[in-house]
């Protein structure tokens, strides 16, 4: 991604976000309070935020509430309306909210950064061989000027072929989660 914080990596982060006009300051202050997430399934709406959780030894019940919304963009849409206290973002959609958006960030606050996590990666089936995988590959790799405008559209600055190896921080991560279930 373009901004400085990714310092040119594949790689997001989780933004714990809270109502600007809300007395919470710190992560701590979230206990006791409601929390919503997109998906049981994101790395960066769920799982970075649990995996704290866990790690910092704060106990189960941690959260007075949790809400499930189903997407980022209605999170933070429940942070800003006071349904909800607090939820975890992906960097990406939620820098992308606030260029969409700009009047939001008058209504947000982050008060904790989870990560970095390695970038969702792009995969293809093996069976459109290895021919055309590798065009695709070189199309990200070395884009032409269409694809360079779309990229800076969207902030991209550019695409980074990742190993099996980068990703496992993620396993960690799920492994801890789940000793800390059983």
């Amino acid at each position: 991604m373009q901004s400085s914080r990714y310092s040119n990596c594949p790689v997001y982060y989780a933004d714990v976000i809270v109502n600007a006009n809300s007395n919470i300051k710190k992560f701590t202050d979230l206990a006791g309070k409601i929390f919503c997430y997109n998906d049981l399934g994101s790395n960066s709406g769920y799982n970075l935020l649990s995996h704290k959780l866990v790690q910092e030894k704060h106990p189960e019940n941690f959260f007075g509430k949790t809400l499930q919304s189903g997407s980022h963009q209605r999170s933070i849409r429940w942070v800003v309306e006071g349904l909800v206290d607090c939820a975890a973002i992906d960097s990406v959609v939620l820098e992308q909210e606030l260029k969409d958006f700009p009047e939001l960030s008058q209504h947000l606050r982050v008060v904790e950064v989870l990560g970095p996590s390695p970038m969702p990666p792009l995969v293809v089936a093996q069976r459109l061989g290895i021919s055309l995988i590798q065009q695709m590959q070189l199309a990200l790799l070395q884009p032409d000027a269409e694809l360079q405008k779309v990229m800076k559209q969207f902030g991209v600055r550019r695409f980074a072929a990742v190993r099996l190896e980068d990703y496992q921080i993620l396993n960690q991560i799920y492994s801890a989660r789940l000793r800390a279930i059983v």
